[in-house]
């Protein structure tokens, strides 16, 4: 028989109103046990060295390439009377959906929005 992962174990107790404890937390109370000799690790599905962090720290996360500022943009594009012109919004989701993330598209004049 298989153990849990800390992300099941994370679901199973949200959904048997049993507990609120995320599976990142989880894995941080299986360190520290094994920091004190403890083998709740050797329960792990998967044995992996520790919750790995993002490979670049916050100041690289969300960052687009050659950016111009919102402010920079023509004053034609401000007075949104132009048809042709549109905005863009993305929406991540979280990191273990189904969805990574989904972008309206409405044009500045029209009131209507495009969703893929």
């Amino acid at each position: 028989e298989k153990d849990w992962s800390p992300e099941q174990i994370s679901k199973r107790l949200k959904l048997e109103d049993k507990l609120d404890i995320s599976f990142v937390r989880i894995y941080q109370l299986i360190e520290q046990d094994k920091q004190k000799g403890g083998n709740l690790y050797t329960h792990l599905r998967f044995h992996h060295t520790g919750h790995r962090r993002a490979k670049y720290g916050a100041k690289y996360q969300g960052g687009i390439k050659d950016r111009v500022s919102i402010s920079k943009r023509p004053e034609i594009v401000n007075d949104k009377t132009r048809v042709g012109d549109w905005e863009i919004d993305t929406i991540m989701r979280p990191l273990h959906s189904n969805t990574s993330k989904i972008s309206p598209i409405k044009p500045m004049v029209k009131p209507f929005t495009i969703i893929f």
